[in-house]
């Protein structure tokens, strides 16, 4: 008996080993792990560990679609497109059956619309935000709320539904005690922009409270930026006098932020006060700042500030009596769109690069495998011979015992 358990003792020890070298990363392990890296908002780390999983069908429905949504999730934080989550509605069905998770829960509107978004089914997109922002308000859950409704902000911002932004936004004010304060000095200032774009100049003093809410908050770059398009707006309202307060005034603070932004606004107040000499002076001086901009910034296009200066170049021109000639502005608008198809191109390479990579990963990963099933095909095969051998050792061992005992048995006798 003895002689038998040492042989399968053998055999399961290979086998184990064999199984501990070949093993996976655990996908339960890996999920959780990834979890936590996009509530700490590390998205790139977190795709990094979801591509290890590779077969996806072989795992337990809560797990693939964890899977599913840890993906997408990942691709949200990282500003990507969703249309490639085409199995996300799957993810989103699962998670709205399990009520108890609320945040999760929340977050199945937040995805569903920004798919919706991507497919640019904007209605939709509305649609869903507003199911998600009510139930957050039935649930009391004050920062998911705000997301979504961040989110279905952006839509009707970019359907230029301005009139319903600003609606939307007095009632986000309306509970201003409960917004954080990023939230709140950003809101304030949106609501005046909003109003202006939708025709409605109520709110046009507005971002001097945004203003001092983003510096007593200690965000000073975005107190300076709501300080420019205040005077922007001021522009846009015609009161040129404190438009050029209020730019003066960010040149003060901040003489970096924007230059020929700042100088363009300043000349186009003078070409509408009749100061040619003063508007002449600021374009000399935003384009000077263009040139140096684009020098350190090589990819920068600038292209609405550039067409904004050979308008009011042209303007001026005319005023003045001098001959107009837009041929320098389309070479440079041609440079642009030859600029654009180059990193077009360049994109389109690269795409094709990571394609091929992807293509070969898997190949790589195929062929790793193959080779792994043909070394366990190989070790069984290794072991059943081993193991047949084992047999044949132990059966002519207990023939040669059986003869000494017979041949004992008769030499006694």
């Amino acid at each position: 008996m003895k002689h038998k358990i040492k042989p399968i003792l053998y055999i399961a020890g290979i086998l184990l080993l064999f199984a501990t070298c070949t093993r996976q990363p655990h996908a339960s392990a890996l999920l959780q792990q990834t979890d936590s890296l996009l509530h700490h908002h590390q998205p790139d780390s977190a795709l990094q560990l979801l591509f290890n999983i590779k077969d996806e069908t072989s795992l337990p429905e809560a797990e693939r679609m964890k899977l599913v949504w840890n993906k997408a999730m990942a691709h949200y934080q990282l500003e990507m497109s969703l249309l490639e989550d085409s199995l996300l509605y799957q993810a989103i069905a699962y998670y709205r059956q399990q009520p108890t998770d609320t945040a999760r829960l929340l977050d199945t509107y937040l995805l569903e619309g920004m798919y919706l978004r991507w497919k640019e089914a904007n209605g939709e997109a509305i649609t869903v935000f507003d199911k998600g922002i009510a139930l957050a308000i039935s649930r009391k859950d004050t920062t998911n709320m705000l997301v979504l409704q961040r989110k279905k902000l952006e839509v009707l911002y970019k359907q230029s539904r301005f009139l319903e932004c600003k609606a939307m936004i007095e009632d986000m004010l309306r509970i201003a005690h409960k917004l954080p304060v990023k939230e709140h000095y950003q809101m304030v200032y949106s609501l005046a922009l909003v109003s202006q774009l939708g025709g409605d100049t109520s709110n046009i003093d507005c971002p001097e409270k945004g203003f001092q809410l983003a510096l007593e908050a200690g965000d000073t770059l975005f107190a300076h930026h709501i300080l420019r398009n205040h005077g922007c707006m001021l522009v846009g309202a015609h009161r040129y006098r404190e438009a050029i307060a209020q730019f003066q005034r960010l040149i003060r603070l901040n003489p970096d932020f924007l230059p020929y932004a700042v100088q363009l606004s300043l000349a186009e107040i003078y070409i509408n006060l009749g100061k040619n000499d003063s508007a002449f002076y600021y374009l000399d001086k935003a384009a000077q700042s263009m040139d140096k901009e684009q020098k350190q910034k090589k990819d920068q296009i600038m292209l609405s500030f550039k067409s904004l200066y050979y308008q009011m170049q042209s303007a001026l021109n005319e005023r003045m009596g001098l001959p107009y000639s837009g041929q320098v502005f389309r070479r440079y608008c041609d440079s642009i769109t030859e600029d654009l198809k180059d990193k077009h191109n360049t994109a389109l390479r690269q795409q094709e690069t990571r394609a091929q990579l992807q293509q070969r990963n898997y190949e790589l990963i195929i062929s790793r495998q193959q080779m792994e099933l043909r070394i366990a095909v190989v070790v069984s095969l290794l072991l059943g011979v081993i193991l047949a051998l084992i047999v044949l050792y132990q059966q002519n061992l207990k023939k040669k015992e059986r003869t000494i005992h017979r041949l004992s048995s008769e030499l006694q006798k």
